[in-house]
């Protein structure tokens, strides 16, 4: 992590992996590589934005039996996000993109999947031992209807050992290639 100021810092990590399995009627070979970087700032002693942006690959190609078969998928997610200090809690705000793409053997041609998002949520507490979070998040996909998922939680601490939660909320996940 590097800080360039008090108020202004950037981390970036990264990831690779390589595999080459070698037999006689047999070779599997695989590659992956991952991206992420977050730049961090603190605009004020309440609000603080974060931008980040993932990245990653993954190949596989493999013979067998003479046969050659490959797996290519490419993926691309930057993502802004807010948060601003209140009285008895925070708000976290953000939108972001998925850019993904995969290119197989049993694909006729090569599929890409995209989609943008924005969020909302409040976290506070309305009372010393009850936590409260309220939230939700819109999604506008390029091949499946645009869905809004609210969600809210509670957690009330009955003792220093003991606390109860609960959480109501719908959610849409696209399905993978």
């Amino acid at each position: 992590k590097y800080h360039f100021n008090p108020r202004l810092s950037l981390s970036i990590s990264n990831r690779y992996y390589s595999q080459n399995q070698k037999e006689t009627t047999e070779n599997n070979w695989q590659t992956e590589y991952n991206f992420n970087t977050k730049l961090h700032q603190k605009l004020s002693e309440n609000t603080q934005l974060d931008y980040t942006l993932y990245a990653t690959t993954f190949n596989t190609e493999s013979v067998f039996n003479g046969s050659d078969s490959y797996y290519k998928q490419r993926l691309l997610r930057p993502e802004i996000r807010a948060k601003f200090l209140v009285n008895n809690g925070e708000i976290m705000t953000g939108l972001g993109a998925r850019f993904d793409n995969l290119d197989r053997t049993f694909f006729a041609k090569k599929e890409s999947y995209q989609t943008q998002y924005v969020f909302a949520q409040y976290d506070f507490y309305p009372i010393k031992k009850l936590n409260v979070i309220v939230g939700a998040r819109f999604d506008h996909h390029n091949k499946y209807k645009s869905a809004l998922s609210p969600k809210i939680s509670s957690r009330y601490q009955i003792s220093s050992w003991l606390a109860l939660k609960g959480s109501v909320g719908f959610g849409f996940k696209a399905p993978d290639f």
